[in-house]
């Protein structure tokens, strides 16, 4: 059994094959649980069962076969969930990224259609300040893990970043997008995720990130 602790957190989990033994797996998990919520009486703490959440990661035709599997604990029924929130990302039971993707355009355009109620009182680059720190900050956070998918949910966040140039430089909606961001200095979204994705590898290559990311 892993896990990962954080601050007000904590995260069991356990690979396991389609055919194994996933009673064993069950009981495990279910006296898991049981032992973290002893420790936490015993430090005058309490787990919160209704934030408790458990989902299963595999391929889609694996899962329509596990759709029965559930934990028992404290006499509280936990049955697995479609998404859990990890960190600020969503992921789904297939890792899709499409919750993910969904989440942070919602976000994103709320934040631009505010930011566009004063775009006519304040200087581009003021505008263009604020457009880095509450749009494309949400863009970027965890990118790399968006290496790999479905074009479409790249073709999403590639609207907001579109939407948010054009609105930084005055220009038509159906310009030519590309000479936008290159006035910008902004690397369109597949090519950030990529970015991202190969700092990560160059630091943990030359040891400039934890001992978990180590290659």
């Amino acid at each position: 059994m892993s896990y990962h602790s954080y601050a007000d957190d904590t995260q069991v989990y356990q690979i396991i094959r389609p055919q194994g033994d996933w009673c064993d797996l069950s009981k495990r998990l279910e006296k898991c649980l049981s032992d973290i919520g002893d420790w936490m009486s015993a430090n005058m703490l309490k787990l919160n069962e209704d934030k408790t959440e458990l989902i299963i990661f595999a391929p889609k035709h694996q899962l329509k076969h596990l759709s029965d599997f559930r934990l028992t604990f404290d006499r509280t029924v936990l049955s697995d969930v479609s998404c859990v929130k990890n960190l600020g990302m969503y992921f789904d039971k297939t890792i899709s990224m499409e919750h993910q993707a969904s989440a942070v355009t919602k976000t994103c355009f709320y934040q631009i259609r505010n930011i566009g109620r004063i775009r006519s009182l304040i200087s581009v680059e003021a505008y263009k300040t604020l457009v880095c720190s509450l749009v494309t900050s949400r863009l970027d956070y965890g990118n790399a893990l968006l290496y790999g998918t479905n074009t479409n949910i790249i073709s999403k966040l590639q609207r907001v970043q579109n939407t948010a140039a054009h609105l930084i430089t005055r220009k038509r909606k159906f310009d030519s997008i590309t000479p936008v961001l290159i006035s910008l200095h902004w690397l369109p979204i597949h090519y950030r995720c990529q970015y991202k994705l190969l700092v990560y590898v160059y630091k943990a290559q030359h040891g400039k990130l934890l001992a978990t990311f180590k290659i």
